[in-house]
């Protein structure tokens, strides 16, 4: 697949606080009914537990549907102990779906415990729930929330960057596996020259830029792993290299802007 700069870094206001460009209008029919249809399996138990359901990713920004690689949806619930985690029901239901289509799209279904002082509690969450959500289910939560601007709160991915490492350098890893890690590369990449960019964007060839402009040295290395994300297959001895040899250098140069 060839490098292309699709999507881009998100407008700001005056007052450089950053725009949500997500919206329920931006999804293509057909994917909204798939999230419908998804929606209503949930298992009642769970469902009356859920207080609201939002949309991110690809598909609320209007980004072309063949650059769409999965509906990311996650929800506010009252069940206890819950911090962006995926339940097993939510796995049982995206076999079910894989099952009876293997060409639809996965479903990634997170949950986070709700908490009226969400943006106290956990301001990550709540930083991706103003700037990047679209409340598809319940009432909208992110309404009440303070405006973000590029910086710390909407950095993510250095959190689980060394989980995905490990997870893809196992013996039994998978392809899927690969390219999280490469993709959690490219994004924490991105997250430690945030704010020397004064820029958000969770898009990868924009990430690139950014990162190799404050790291020159570093800039054959970054858009390696974004070819290499792109174009998996066949490449399992470079795929481990950047992920053991880049991967860790790019956790090192995190604990100096982010931690």
């Amino acid at each position: 697949m060839q490098i292309l700069p699709i999507g881009g870094y998100f407008t700001k206001d005056k007052d450089g606080f950053i725009i949500n460009p997500a919206s329920w209008n931006h999804v293509p029919d057909y994917h909204k009914q798939y999230i419908y249809k998804f929606i209503e399996k949930i298992p009642s138990a769970e469902k009356e537990l859920i207080n609201s359901i939002y949309l991110r990713g690809s598909l609320p920004r209007e980004l072309e549907e063949k650059y769409v690689s999965d509906i990311d949806l996650f929800a506010l619930t009252d069940k206890k102990g819950m911090r962006w985690k995926e339940e097993e029901w939510v796995r049982k239901l995206n076999a079910e779906f894989q099952k009876e289509d293997e060409n639809q799209l996965q479903i990634e279904f997170s949950s986070t415990t709700f908490d009226i002082n969400l943006f106290n509690s956990y301001p990550q969450l709540a930083a991706v729930l103003k700037t990047q959500s679209v409340c598809i289910e319940g009432p909208d939560f992110a309404l009440q929330l303070p405006k973000v601007k590029p910086g710390k709160l909407l950095c993510l991915n250095y959190r689980w960057l060394e989980g995905e490492l490990k997870k893809a350098l196992a013996e039994n890893a998978k392809i899927v596996d690969k390219k999280n890690a490469l993709k959690s590369i490219i994004r924490t990449g991105f997250e430690i020259v945030m704010e020397r960019e004064n820029e958000y964007t969770p898009d990868l060839y924009w990430c690139v830029k950014s990162f190799n402009k404050w790291y020159p040295n570093y800039a054959n290395d970054m858009q390696d792993t974004l070819r290499l994300y792109l174009n998996p297959v066949g490449e399992q001895l470079d795929l481990d290299q950047k992920i053991e040899e880049f991967g860790r250098s790019i956790v090192k140069e995190s604990l100096k802007y982010i931690r």
